[in-house]
Parts: C-alpha cells; structure tokens; sequence
C-alpha cells in the first residue's frame, strides 16, 4: 500500500459521458517490503494498478476497488466492484458531517497534512523518458513519508488530472489549496518513486513504476459508479480499510 494511495479517500458521479472518449491510460506497478509491526508480520506485497485519465477527473483501480475523481461534479467516489457498493462525498471531506460531536477537532489536527516538494536540476533518462528528480516529504501527525520521484513531462497526463491526484491525496484537508499548489511543482507525472516512512518506529518502503501509457476509449459510463451498484453511507473507517 502507498502512502498516497491510503489518503485517497472518496468517489462517484452524476455526470453525462459521451459514448466514447479517448483518454489516458496508465499501467504501474507498486511493491511494498515485508514489515512486521508488534509482532505481526504483513508479507511484501505486489500489485498492478491501473489508471484512466480524462479532462475532468480520472479513475483508479486497485483489486476490486476503484476510486473515482470527478474536478467538473466536485466529487469523489470509492466503488467496491465486489460488493456492487460505492460511497460518495463532495470535495474536500467536511469531516463534520462523519464524525460524532466533539471529535472532529481532535481529528483534524490528526490528519493535518504539510507537502514540501524541492525540484533538483538532477536528470536522468528512465525507459523512454527524460525525467528530473524531486525530493517529496509529506508529514501527517505523527508519520513523516519521504520519497524521491522521478517525473517526466513526456507523459501524456493533462495539468487538471495531475490536480485530481492533489484532490484525492488532500480529501480530509479542509484548505487543499497550499496543498495543491506545492504538489503542483511536480512537472509532469512520476516514472518511478521510491517512498519510506516510519510506521511505530518501523521503516517501510514502497516502489512505484510506471508501466506503460496509451490512449484509448473508455466506454460510456467508465467514470460513473454503475447505475445497478448499492450506495451506502461514507464511512470513514471503510475507506482506510480499502484504500
């Protein structure tokens, strides 16, 4: 599991798609080291993740969850295609509406997020693309994650995608905008991003790979949660389970 990936946090629309659209389509390839936290052992993991990108938004699908990011509805939306469920919540999270009375202030200084991005002038060629490299750390209460990314501009994902992604990362951020606006010195989208982060006093690693990118056509309703699926309640603990 990436730490980006775990704050990623909601889904669905409402929106009318045409009945084919050409889009991006991104394949890459995640590893997590072996860890083992108070004598529990979680083994390494290695999964492929796939991910469209469209004017408004995009959709990602991990197993059998997708996470949904529609910019144009202002919405996010978690779609577990195993159950035929999905929950909805507009962006960013109002944590209020989720949490029981006198929580939410606690729990906003918990998940109070800083992003310090710092561009270098150091390039190297990874696969097909020029790619310069930059140091990322991204603090939440007590957890620091820092990584080194490798990002290129020569990977066809559109400036209102790559602030999806923000979107999605920053849900329960009530201010995403200085959030968003340090994430946007990223130029270009990663080719590959070695993340490690400090989870009770044990360092866990995380590998990430672009695969391939194509465009292709996604068939109308690609970025719709299925008419025919359940919605149920946004919960929060749901969504850290799935993500």
């Amino acid at each position: 599991m990436t730490f980006s990936r775990t704050l990623i946090v909601l889904a669905v629309c409402l929106a009318l798609i045409p009945l084919a659209l050409a889009d991006t389509k991104l394949t890459e390839k995640v590893h997590t080291d072996a860890i083992e936290i108070m004598g529990q052992s979680q083994p390494a993991q290695d999964v492929t993740n796939t991910v469209w990108f469209f004017e408004n938004g995009l959709r990602s699908d991990s197993g059998h969850i997708s996470t949904i990011i529609r910019l144009d509805l202002n919405k996010m939306f978690i779609v577990n295609r195993e159950l035929k469920t999905y929950m909805e919540s507009t962006l960013p999270v109002d944590l209020k509406k989720f949490l029981p009375p006198g929580v939410f202030e606690q729990a906003s200084k918990m998940l109070a997020m800083k992003l310090t991005v710092t561009p270098t002038d150091e390039t190297k060629k990874i696969g097909e693309y020029n790619c310069r490299k930059y140091d990322v750390t991204l603090q939440v209460a007590m957890q620091t994650a820092h990584s080194v990314q490798w990002a290129s501009t020569e990977v066809p994902v559109p400036e209102a995608s790559r602030k999806a992604i923000a979107s999605s990362m920053f849900a329960t951020q009530s201010d995403q905008a200085p959030l968003i606006a340090e994430y946007m010195k990223i130029d270009g989208y990663r080719v590959h991003q070695e993340t490690t982060m400090n989870v009770m006093g044990v360092s866990v690693k995380t590998v990430e790979d672009l695969i391939s990118a194509e465009d292709v056509k996604v068939p109308a309703g690609h970025y719709d949660p299925p008419a025919d699926f359940e919605k149920t309640d946004f919960n929060l603990q749901m969504l850290q389970r799935q993500s």
